[in-house]
């Protein structure tokens, strides 16, 4: 579904991602794992069109998204969940969702309002919340409301930036079922962590990616069987 071939970013005079090659077919769940500095949230920004790429390109579905207005790729269906949450504090947790689906027509509310239910199916404490601030949540309530949002563009591939970041060992764990959920439901998901176990839970295949480039590939079930093969790279455990 995802293809991205030799990924050059720079910021200013600096090089931040270099060459980087990688793929994520349909239906799978792959993680790009990397520590602080590593280039990460860069790729997906980039992904999203938010940055420019110096050189590559990125496909989607056999077509060549490099160069498309972020709003563009959002109604393509690649949708990015960004790290930080960013949720509009000051809105309820309904309105947060319903901004989700503003790319959408006004013709689609009946399908808007049904894909809202399935967000509160997938997690009723937003739908507990939904009249309230979403300022007024906890960190994992946000986790929650951000992916929701996401959700109500109706992406088929879906960026996830470092969703555990933050999290209590519970919350972590609610978010592992989450994004099992979700790949049960055929969500294609590109993961972007720093917990080794998060990805080995969810991922069929991990990228590491090492001061801007792709270090090299493993199958996830493998970064839960021999952990210290990342530790030198990332410092992370299981989670």
């Amino acid at each position: 579904m995802l293809k991205v071939e030799h990924l050059s970013v720079w910021y200013d005079v600096t090089e931040v991602i270099r060459d980087v090659t990688f793929e994520v077919p349909e239906n799978d769940v792959v993680a790009l794992l990397g520590g602080n500095g590593a280039g990460k949230t860069t790729i997906l920004n980039t992904l999203s069109g938010l940055l420019a790429p110096r050189a590559g390109t990125i496909t989607v579905d056999g077509n060549v998204v490099k160069g498309w207005h972020p709003q563009t790729i959002v109604k393509a269906g690649m949708v990015q969940v960004p790290q930080g949450r960013f949720v509009w504090p000051g809105m309820s947790v309904e309105d947060n969702l319903a901004l989700g689906a503003i790319t959408r027509p006004r013709s689609d509310r009946e399908a808007i309002a049904a894909d809202m239910d399935e967000v509160f199916d997938m997690f009723p404490v937003l739908k507990e919340r939904r009249r309230g601030f979403a300022a007024s949540l906890s960190g994992g309530e946000q986790q929650m409301l951000a992916i929701g949002r996401a959700l109500m563009a109706r992406p088929r591939l879906l960026l996830m930036d470092e969703p555990s970041h933050g999290l209590s060992p519970l919350m972590v764990r609610q978010m592992v079922v989450a994004i099992r959920r979700l790949h049960e439901r055929g969500m294609t998901i590109l993961l972007v962590e720093q917990n080794v176990g998060v990805a080995a839970a969810v991922s069929k295949l991990a990228y590491v990616l090492v001061n801007g480039e792709i270090e090299f590939s493993t199958p996830g079930a493998e970064l839960a069987d021999n952990p210290d093969i990342l530790r030198s790279y990332l410092g992370g455990g299981r989670y």
